[in-house]
């Protein structure tokens, strides 16, 4: 269960050429892509397996929960925690 605690919301920055690794990751296996994007990023967008933009870490009473999105996902993300 996620206390209830607000989420710390982190953007992702990297270095290095997004565009030419986001080129490069769409021509190998999904299996090795996942991987590749895990060893860039950090983690991989928890709903659609994109590159991610954002890091959401919950803190679930002495652990906490690393949640990873790309941007359209974290809009949706974002507009379900509004309510």
């Amino acid at each position: 269960m996620i206390a209830n605690n607000k989420p710390i919301i982190e953007k992702i920055t990297i270095s290095g050429d997004k565009e030419e690794f986001n080129a490069e990751v769409k021509s190998i296996s999904s299996k090795s892509r996942n991987a590749m994007i895990r060893r860039y990023y950090g983690g991989i967008c928890h709903t659609c397996y994109e590159p991610p933009a954002f890091k959401v870490t919950h803190d679930m009473e002495g652990a906490k929960r690393l949640e990873f999105y790309c941007d359209s996902c974290y809009q949706q993300w974002k507009a379900s925690q509004i309510k």
